[in-house]
């Protein structure tokens, strides 16, 4: 189950208030292109060129730049990883659009992370894990209130 999920279920989020913070954390990440562009890597009129390739493809933006020849896939790994690095963790939204306080965080998140949990194989890519009780008291802190700042 993921965080947000957990939240719904305990009563602590209204599925309102989540369905909000997951398109702000969609709004917050610039999109490949423009940082293609804005790093110099893409020409404008070369993104949307691109883009207007897309709607007949099957390939991300990134795939079809390299493919045409327009940029190497180490420019594309850049611009993943800036984008990346825009993401901002769901807990961390939660607290800024007020739907959870600092305190409530932290007792849900440990609330959660003391859930016996799915195998991580079992895990959808890129979600937090659960902690089970097999696993070392570290773990719970793999997830700490720092990363929201």
């Amino acid at each position: 189950m993921l965080f947000g999920q957990y939240l719904i279920r305990v009563g602590a989020l209204r599925p309102e208030d989540l369905l909000a913070a997951l398109d702000d954390q969609r709004l917050r990440v610039e999109q490949f292109g423009h940082i293609a562009v804005r790093l110099g890597h893409l020409d404008a009129s070369i993104l949307l060129k691109l883009l207007d390739d897309q709607h007949s493809s099957t390939l991300k933006v990134g795939e079809l730049a390299v493919a045409h020849g327009y940029m190497t896939q180490a420019q594309v790994e850049q611009v993943l990883l800036e984008q990346r690095g825009q993401h901002r963790p769901i807990r961390a939204l939660l607290v800024e659009n007020g739907a959870l306080d600092s305190f409530q965080l932290r007792k849900h998140l440990s609330d959660y992370f003391a859930l016996e949990g799915p195998p991580s194989s079992a895990r959808p890519s890129g979600t937090l894990p659960i902690r089970s009780s097999a696993r070392p008291a570290e773990d719970r802190t793999r997830c700490n209130l720092e990363e929201s700042k």
